[in-house]
């Protein structure tokens, strides 16, 4: 999302809009999946039954730095980030 939001955001519609019932779940989407992976056990792909949001923070930071530029104008003016 940071560096090619051109892409992701796209990317991201299609799997959001895909069947919910095994990668865009109750939570959202799952924390991994592969759906080249056919086995006679995953005939649709594999998918992780787990959610794992330690990621969610800064991807809600650059969403919304994408948005609005808000998060980099306020680094911007850090003396200590503009010092490095």
């Amino acid at each position: 999302m940071a560096f090619s939001p051109e892409i992701c955001i796209p990317a991201l519609k299609a799997l959001r809009n895909r069947p919910r019932d095994r990668l865009f779940r109750e939570f959202g989407f799952a924390d991994a999946f592969n759906m080249t992976f056919i086995t006679p056990e995953t005939p649709a792909g594999w998918y992780d039954a787990d959610y794992i949001g330690i990621d969610q923070g800064p991807i809600a930071i650059m969403i919304e730095n994408l948005r609005n530029g808000f998060v980099w104008e306020t680094m911007k003016k850090n003396p200590y980030v503009v010092r490095a």
